[in-house]
């Protein structure tokens, strides 16, 4: 093969692998619910399920409004160029072993009951973090939502600056109440996912 084939079939490589797709709102809602397992992790400690969802900036903005196909061009540009460089996630704390709440489980008191409530309603989003590359991000915005024993499980909604695309995201949630020591998750760089582009008509 001559090095000109040879230099044509790399720049049509290269190419390839950079190209991202278009997609409309509605199609993008539906390519995310195909590939949603790429952005779900999960792992088992003690007596507990831990499950990380991230969500990508283009479906957080999406999910938004009523339906993707009512999304104006114009806000939706705007809120992109807020959040792009942002990360957004959910964590999901599960207790498997009973029928007990996060709350619940292993605590043997009201007082144990209370101080693990306060930790996680003020005191344990200095505990989560993330890392890419060198950079390590903290937690800009974190809600824990309280259930008030209407579930087992408890679901932390949190926010964290992203320094590129193109590097894995190392996150880290340092537990200082559950005795499980730090609940590491490795999610794959968002641009070898692929995440295609929305397009308006």
């Amino acid at each position: 093969m001559s090095s000109n084939f040879q230099l044509f079939f790399f720049i049509l490589f290269i190419t390839s692998c950079q190209y991202k797709s278009e997609l409309n709102p509605k199609e993008m809602v539906k390519w995310f619910e195909k590939e949603k397992s790429s952005f779900i992790h999960e792992k088992t400690v003690g007596p507990y399920q831990f499950r990380l969802k991230f969500m990508p900036s283009e479906i957080k903005i999406l999910s938004e409004v009523d339906h993707p196909n009512l999304i104006e061009e114009k806000y939706y540009n705007e809120r992109y160029n807020e959040l792009k460089d942002k990360i957004f996630c959910f964590f999901e704390i599960i207790p498997i072993k009973n029928e007990q709440t996060l709350l619940e489980t292993e605590t043997l008191n009201a007082q144990e009951y209370g101080s693990r409530l306060n930790y996680f309603v003020s005191f344990a989003q200095q505990d989560f973090y993330m890392v890419q590359g060198k950079d390590t991000m903290k937690c800009l915005t974190y809600h824990f939502e309280n259930t008030y024993g209407l579930k087992k499980s408890n679901t932390i909604s949190m926010l964290f600056d992203k320094k590129n695309n193109k590097q894995d995201i190392e996150f880290v949630f340092d537990d200082k109440i559950l005795n499980t020591g730090p609940i590491i998750f490795t999610q794959k760089s968002f641009s070898d996912l692929k995440t295609p582009i929305i397009k308006f008509n």
